[in-house]
């Protein structure tokens, strides 16, 4: 029953998601004419979505918006490499996987494997996504925003399972650096918007919180809350870091 409740509300929120960025008819295609009218509408869709969050789950949504704000801060003392776009881009929705067990943290990679160890005897349900608060010059990404900029900069696969990629139009992404950060996939086809370290994905336990990040076009890590006596306490460094 818990599973067509949340098919029920996922389908929902689909309809909602799409409704919500009417904005995107006006942008089948993104061009050097109506590109600044573009990140203006964004921009009003973005400010409008930060005004009405609505996130069930308000200890995953704590600890998301605190590490946001941390990395952040972080970036704003250290500085940039390269050029620093107008905006951050953030994604609207972090999915939270929520197990309701005293997670085993004895193992290092427990964030990296922990979706797959014993899963017969867990149980497991994904919490309607959280929307993260929107830091300063702030943008929310979507698939479908995604898509209009991709194209827009190219460079994409052509066709499914072939090794074989378009032109990368050099002076779109030129152009759309100074807007919002823009890195190419390391594999090649497709493109990353975010403002790195971007999060991803949450693994949920009784006893731990895994924040799984990007930190580049080409690396990531996890970060761990641990439950103390007070709530969940930050470990103060990453774990299992990797490197496409």
């Amino acid at each position: 029953m818990r599973k067509i409740y949340l098919i029920v509300f996922l389908c929902c929120l689909a309809s909602f998601i799409c409704g919500g960025q009417a904005f995107m008819s006006k942008y089948n295609k993104l061009t050097n004419r109506n590109i600044s009218a573009f990140f203006k509408d964004w921009k009003a869709y973005s400010d409008s979505v930060a005004n009405h969050i609505s996130n069930r789950d308000t200890v995953a949504e704590a600890i998301i918006n605190q590490d946001m704000a941390l990395s952040f801060a972080l970036k704003e003392k250290h500085g940039y490499e390269g050029i620093s776009p107008r905006y951050k881009v953030v994604p609207q929705y972090i999915e939270v996987d929520r197990y309701y067990i005293e997670a085993d943290t004895t193992y290092s990679n427990f964030g990296f494997a922990y979706s797959h160890h014993r899963r017969d005897t867990i149980f497991e349900y994904s919490i309607d996504s959280i929307t993260p608060q929107l830091p300063r010059n702030g943008l929310y990404l979507t698939p479908r925003i995604a898509r209009v900029l991709s194209k827009f900069v190219g460079g994409l696969a052509k066709g499914s399972g072939e090794d074989k990629f378009g032109k990368i139009k050099r002076k779109n992404v030129s152009k759309l650096q100074h807007y919002i950060p823009v890195d190419y996939g390391h594999w090649g086809g497709y493109w990353w918007f975010y403002s790195f370290p971007v999060i991803y994905n949450v693994k949920y336990a009784d006893n731990v919180i895994v924040l799984k990040r990007r930190t580049s076009w080409c690396t990531g890590d996890e970060l761990w809350y641990s439950r103390k006596e007070d709530g969940f306490v930050r470990d103060s460094h990453p774990r299992c870091g990797w490197i496409e």
